[in-house]
């Protein structure tokens, strides 16, 4: 399956909007992720630590896992940095439960409430995902009938639509969306991304560094999961392949069939047999 993997792999450019290479970029050098954030928050953060990629908070076997793309935080601050390629319809439900996530993390036993750092959850989308043609959607708490008021509960939500165009955003910010869109740098913190990210594919040990780098995302994913679970065997037959893939996708480890198979190295066309043999059983 890993030959496979590899051979299919051979000859693909990631670009730096690919979720991968975004994580990577982001994880291995933590001042192009602090110089991200401040362009999007528009204001100086001090200093994050080592940028985190696909960070899973998970509670109990019965509450829905959380995988974050790039997780960074500092003495008073908690950052997550979303990229997210494909339409999203539950992005407000999605991004509630990111920040109680975050906030069950950063609160720790005997700690007082305003202990809480701020966190700030950015999803950065392809897609305008609310239709209102906007560049940048910002989302606090607010008082209903005084929207003066200010209800400072320490939560910040920002949704970045890369086809989005606002001339009262800052030029970096505006370079940003650009080469967010179309992956050509337009300014020096742009190039050096692009520098980063050509560096990265023209590597001869990419290939290798890649699939290390996406086997320590499994098992950051399998370990997860395997809390509370009996350990053994992970499938015996088709009827529980089909209920482990499902089980992925209710827990938000993987969103799709296609990922969870990739995620437990199971050929996606045998997984299809499988559920097609169990779905016909049951008729």
């Amino acid at each position: 399956m890993l030959q496979k993997k590899v051979k299919k792999e051979e000859g693909k450019f990631y670009s730096f909007s690919d979720d991968l290479m975004f994580c990577y970029v982001l994880y291995t050098h933590p001042e192009l992720s602090k110089e991200l954030i401040e362009i999007i928050l528009g204001f100086e953060v001090d200093y994050v630590e080592a940028a985190q990629p696909q960070k899973i908070l998970n509670y109990s076997i019965d509450s829905r896992s959380v995988r974050f793309d790039v997780y960074m935080k500092n003495d008073t601050d908690v950052f997550d940095v979303e990229m997210q390629s494909s339409s999203v319809k539950d992005l407000p439900k999605r991004m509630r439960y990111y920040q109680a996530s975050i906030t069950c993390d950063d609160l720790g036993r005997g700690e007082d409430y305003n202990d809480l750092k701020s966190s700030y959850v950015i999803f950065i989308c392809k897609k305008d995902p609310f239709k209102a043609d906007k560049a940048v959607y910002r989302f606090r708490m607010k008082e209903e009938s005084d929207a003066v008021m200010d209800y400072d509960d320490g939560t910040y939500d920002v949704v970045i639509n890369c086809e989005g165009k606002d001339p009262s955003l800052s030029e970096e910010f505006r370079n940003l969306l650009s080469f967010l869109k179309d992956g050509k740098p337009v300014d020096n913190f742009t190039h050096r991304i692009q520098n980063e990210v050509e560096q990265i594919n023209q590597d001869p040990s990419f290939r290798r560094t890649t699939m290390t780098f996406e086997e320590k995302i499994r098992e950051a994913s399998r370990q997860s999961l395997q809390e509370g679970m009996e350990k053994g065997r992970l499938v015996e037959n088709h009827f529980n392949i089909v209920c482990y893939v499902q089980k992925l996708i209710s827990k938000g480890t993987v969103f799709t069939e296609a990922e969870a198979c990739e995620l437990l190295d199971y050929d996606f066309n045998e997984y299809l047999a499988a559920k097609k043999e169990v779905v016909e059983s049951e008729i």
